[in-house]
């Protein structure tokens, strides 16, 4: 290699490891920051003492629990994972919260809605807005 291409050789060597250097920095730079996620899920109340009705399917156990004092509450214990991820629940046709995949959650029932017997509990599918399950209660 003669004297003047070395020295070119050399040049652009140089400069591409101060590029290689600073876009390694400038990467590091912008990487986003780590997300903190606070709690995705609301603290489930405790059981209430008594279990008025019992309805179960395959992949559901509903209890329905009750106290004169405290009041009345819908315990959905689920034994299979869901085929839907969510499910929207509606108690005498009125809506009272959304079932996850998994776990035991409670949903609190206010005295209006327990005005008369027998009880009618749907599951729908927000997204088709189509009846998953149906049960009904007579405690």
């Amino acid at each position: 290699m003669v004297p003047e291409l070395r020295k070119r050789h050399r040049i652009i060597w140089q400069i591409g490891s101060v590029l290689l250097c600073l876009g390694f920095a400038a990467a590091v730079w912008v990487l986003p920051q780590p997300v903190t996620q606070t709690q995705a899920f609301q603290k489930i109340d405790p059981p209430l003492p008594r279990i008025l009705d019992t309805q179960e399917s395959e992949e559901l156990t509903i209890n329905l629990r009750g106290d004169s004092t405290i009041g009345t509450q819908l315990e959905f214990i689920i034994k299979e994972p869901l085929a839907q991820p969510v499910a929207q629940l509606y108690w005498q046709y009125t809506f009272i919260g959304v079932l996850g995949p998994k776990g035991t959650q409670r949903f609190p029932i206010s005295g209006a809605r327990l005005a008369k017997a027998p009880y009618f509990l749907q599951i729908v599918n927000p997204f088709e807005k189509t009846g998953i399950q149906k049960f009904n209660f007579n405690p």
